[in-house]
């Protein structure tokens, strides 16, 4: 088995890797609204990725930046198995019991359950790749996406268009994307980790109780950015929800740009927190927010300039009416951006229970906010919805940041001191 890699070559691996992965998902919205006579289509799938979003969180229980933190070996390699096996049935179980709470067609039920399991087995991947990134391979993650995106692209295109059904198309993702993790990315990881379920329900008991803030803010962190979505869908319709979705889609290339940057760099934020090179932790943490604040001042720019231009060329004629959703939807996904970065440092400086308190107050924001503010500006308003909700967020997230390495380095002058 090769040795670690370097910095860079988990950088390129990760970030080639993640953006045509990202690239053959956003074109699912392409491909299903070039060979749909409508926006129905559109509607269920995006409906689909919306609702299961909120229930992805609960899979992946927001374990990978604990998993990649973990220096002391707090748990077993097979513990962090079990639990995943656990959340992934559980998440499952809620999603569809969520669905029958809400007037859904039969065929927007079913594309959320087929969808739910292919999010299960992004799941998995998620727990391989957070193994093979705790070992400075980033590599094997990064083929696997690269390949497995152009697999589940084939795969939705085809079927989609053989049998004009989004539930078949997404269950072919599914299988493809099944067998080529069982064929590549486990084989490659087993060979780094212990990859057998420990089965303890004891010790995975005391891991639910120690880190079940870490789930419950990623699900309320997920429930307030697809609420308004939701919200949209129930006041003006399916086909609303699919313009909405359609034009938001390309922005979370953003998102997904700023993660390039920050989740190589969990290891190094790790490291220097572990050896209390506090000062170094410091000035990486704002050395990296600045670079996701130049990345998305950059995309607003270039999207004022080229946007509107860019999705009519990609979405036809029938979208042109609508690109002035645009800007507001990047704004709102570039602060997202930031509470991607600044939840993964929290996390690292194990603030647990602030994390938790913040998300509940983004819960509360987008509640209180979605009704009124999508009545009165419709699709508009799902995105002033989530600025409003994202800049609260930030705005706390970062201050528990600042306290923290305040009172780190206060603690570390004490210890001088004796």
């Amino acid at each position: 088995m090769d040795k670690q890699r370097s910095f860079f070559s988990n950088f390129m691996w990760n970030s080639v890797g993640s953006f045509i992965y990202l690239f053959c998902q956003w074109l699912l919205s392409v491909i299903v609204l070039r060979l749909s006579n409508d926006f129905n289509n559109s509607g269920n799938l995006a409906l689909a990725m919306s609702v299961t979003n909120i229930f992805y969180s609960v899979a992946v229980f927001n374990i990978r930046p604990y998993l990649v933190s973990d220096k002391n070996g707090e748990y077993k390699s097979g513990d962090y198995v079990f639990l995943r096996i656990l959340t992934c049935t559980v998440a499952l179980l809620l999603c569809m019991s969520y669905s029958l709470f809400f007037d859904y067609t039969l065929e927007q039920y079913i594309c959320i359950f087929v969808y739910m399991m292919f999010k299960v087995v992004e799941a998995t991947f998620d727990l391989l790749s957070a193994f093979g990134q705790r070992q400075s391979r980033m590599d094997i993650a990064g083929k696997s996406m690269l390949i497995r995106g152009f697999l589940c692209l084939g795969s939705f295109a085809f079927f989609l268009k053989l049998s004009d059904s989004v539930s078949i198309a997404i269950v072919s993702m599914v299988a493809v994307s099944l067998v080529f993790m069982f064929i590549y990315d486990y084989p490659q990881v087993r060979m780094l980790e212990r990859l057998k379920p420990s089965f303890d329900f004891k010790v995975v008991f005391v891991m639910l109780k120690k880190l079940y803030p870490l789930a419950v803010s990623q699900f309320l962190l997920a429930f307030a950015l697809i609420y308004p979505r939701q919200v949209l869908e129930v006041i003006k319709g399916t086909e609303a929800l699919g313009i909405y979705a359609t034009v938001a889609t390309p922005t979370v290339i953003v998102q997904v740009a700023a993660s390039y940057v920050f989740n190589p760099l969990l290891t190094l934020f790790t490291n220097q927190l572990y050896e209390r090179r506090l000062k170094n932790f410091s000035n990486t943490v704002m050395k990296t927010s600045l670079i996701i604040a130049v990345l998305s001042i950059f995309a607003i720019i270039v999207a004022m300039f080229v946007g509107s231009w860019g999705l009519t060329l990609l979405y036809g004629q029938k979208i042109a009416s609508y690109t002035d959703l645009l800007i507001p939807v990047l704004i709102a996904t570039c602060l997202n951006a930031f509470v991607a970065f600044t939840n993964n440092i929290i996390i690292i400086c194990r603030k647990l229970k602030s994390l938790l308190v913040v998300n509940v107050i983004g819960v509360i924001v987008a509640l209180l906010a979605s009704r009124p503010i999508i009545s009165e500006f419709g699709m508009y308003g799902v995105s002033y919805v989530l600025i409003i909700m994202l800049l609260v967020v930030n705005v706390l997230s970062y201050a528990i940041i600042v306290f923290f390495i305040k009172q780190q380095k206060h603690s570390q002058k004490l210890e001088v001191g004796e």
